[in-house]
């Protein structure tokens, strides 16, 4: 969940091809942090009154292609219950990367404690000119410190204001989404947030929607043909004798079948038809097909590439107590010579 403003290029062209991605855990954005997971969007659902011009209902929830792996790193927040808001001076707290001054942009993850302003206050902050309808209604409030301390700026759009449901030590709500305000920590001035109480019953509603399923093995994470006794893999373009696939391209299939198979099921995967293009010294160094099996994907079976068919492959399950059955199919290309592809299968036995 995040604000709808973030991702207006995507919402004004349905049919752009800009793409996005999420990561969780992250600190610092210069490096890449041990524990942080990479998503990809796979899903936007906007409010359907959400307004550009005036940011009204500036509130869109993003679907991701695989789910997060929750840890001490990655935890959820609470939505609050219908019209669960906190009272007014109740300090909460913001978090993002935006800038802490004009000019400097944060590096590292930074959150500030402030406090909810009364909805009056929110309204006579931000009083329109004479005859302009107010942006502040009841599906927003606003949050900060009036001395000009205090506040968000550029970059922490989107970002969540969450309150303690109950007092300290008692779990947190997501009370706001970082929508708007005028400069950044000026005197007089406040945060205006995505009130998220107000959309409750959307946020219900939504959520029930039947999650997407993504058939391309070349976009996001690839396809997950879990729990299937038999399935079918072919390269991208794959039409037998004629046709070839694509150059840089990186499409991957996981199959994990620790909830249908026995302990001692193997999986077999077989081949009819392979040319990809050559390798070099014995070495599959252009375009190859790499299979993975073991826990996370991290034993490499074998890399093929060439125009021989490569030999029936035999997977059983790791003895390691714990460890399931599993396997990954990686498919890349460079940027020049293709081929016809390749077409596969495997079974269960």
């Amino acid at each position: 969940m995040t604000a709808a403003h973030c991702i207006l290029a995507r919402l004004l062209n349905p049919n752009s091809n800009k793409e996005y991605t999420a990561i969780a855990g992250d600190h610092d954005v210069t490096i890449q942090d041990t524990h942080e997971q990479l998503r990809y969007v796979i899903r936007y659902i906007s409010h359907p009154n959400f307004d550009a011009a005036t940011l009204a209902n500036d509130i869109v929830l993003l679907e991701m292609d695989i789910p997060f792996e929750l840890n001490q790193y990655i935890v959820p927040v609470c939505l609050p219950m219908f019209d669960e808001m906190p009272y007014p001076y109740t300090e909460c707290q913001v978090a993002g990367w935006g800038y802490e001054s004009p000019i400097t942009k944060s590096d590292q993850l930074r959150k500030v404690d402030i406090p909810i302003l009364h909805q009056k206050s929110c309204e006579t902050i931000h009083h329109p000119q004479a005859g302009v309808a107010s942006r502040i209604t009841s599906k927003v409030l606003c949050a900060g410190d009036l001395s000009g301390v205090k506040d968000t700026c550029q970059g922490d759009s989107g970002g969540p204001l969450t309150c303690h449901r109950n007092g300290p030590g008692t779990p947190r709500v997501v009370a706001g989404i970082v929508s708007w305000g005028k400069g950044c920590a000026l005197p007089g001035f406040a945060g205006v947030y995505t009130r998220v109480s107000e959309y409750f019953n959307w946020l219900n509603q939504t959520l029930k929607i039947v999650p997407v399923t993504n058939h391309n093995p070349c976009r996001y994470s690839g396809i997950k043909l879990n729990d299937r006794l038999s399935g079918n893999f072919s390269s991208p373009g794959f039409s037998g004798g004629s046709g070839s696939y694509p150059n840089s391209q990186v499409c991957s299939w996981e199959v994990d079948l620790s909830q249908v198979s026995s302990p001692t099921a193997t999986a077999v995967i077989s081949f009819d038809d392979f040319e990809l293009e050559n390798g070099v010294d014995g070495t599959c160094r252009f375009d190859k097909l790499n299979i993975y099996t073991g826990t996370n994907y991290d034993i490499l079976v074998g890399s093929y590439c060439g125009s021989n068919i490569p030999s029936q492959i035999t997977l059983a399950k790791p003895r390691n107590e714990g460890s399931k059955l599993k396997f990954k199919l990686v498919f890349q290309s460079d940027n020049t010579v293709t081929k016809r592809g390749f077409s596969a299968q495997f079974r269960v036995v």
